[in-house]
C-alpha cells in the first residue's frame, strides 16, 4: 500500500462521506462515490473562505478583495483543480470510498437517525454560513448602503 492509499481524512469526515453517499445513492446516482465527494469538496471549500474572511475581519481588511477579486482566473482555476484532486484522494483514490462505507455500515437506527441530523445541519449551517457572512461582509463595506 503506498503513502496515497494510507491518507484519509478525520473520521467526523469520513462519516459525513458515508451519510453523502447513502444519501446521494437514494437520488439514483449512477456515481454516488463522486457526487459525495464534489458535496464534501463544496462544503469543505465554504468552510475555508469563511475563515479566511473571518481572518480578514479579525485584522480590519476586506481579503476577498485583497486575494480573491484581484486573482486571475488560471490561478483560481489551478487552485480548484488542486483542491479537487486532494478531495479524491482522500476520498475515492483506488477506492477508498468502499473502506469508508464499510466502517460505517454497522450502525443502528437511532445513530443512523442522529447522523442524518447532524449531516443536514452540518450542511445547512456551512453553506448558510458562507452566504450570510459574505452578505454582511458585502453590506459592511459598500459606503453606500444604510
Amino acid at each position: 500500500m503506498n503513502w496515497l492509499e494510507k491518507i484519509k481524512p478525520f473520521k467526523p469526515y469520513r462519516y459525513l462521506f458515508h451519510k453523502l453517499y447513502h444519501f446521494t445513492m437514494r437520488l439514483s446516482s449512477d456515481i454516488p462515490q463522486y457526487s459525495a465527494m464534489l458535496v464534501m469538496a463544496v462544503t469543505i471549500l465554504f468552510q475555508g473562505l469563511v475563515l479566511f474572511d473571518l481572518v480578514g475581519i479579525v485584522i480590519g481588511e476586506n481579503m476577498w478583495l485583497k486575494y480573491i477579486s484581484g486573482s486571475s482566473k488560471i490561478a483560481i482555476g489551478i487552485f480548484m483543480v488542486i483542491f479537487l484532486l486532494v478531495n479524491h484522494f482522500f476520498f475515492t483514490y483506488k477506492e477508498k470510498w468502499k473502506r469508508f462505507i464499510a466502517e460505517f455500515e454497522e450502525e443502528n437506527r437511532k445513530n443512523k437517525r442522529v447522523g442524518a441530523i447532524i449531516l443536514y445541519l452540518y450542511l445547512f449551517v456551512s453553506i448558510l454560513g458562507f452566504y450570510a457572512l459574505h452578505l454582511w461582509l458585502v453590506t459592511w463595506n459598500n459606503p453606500n448602503w444604510g
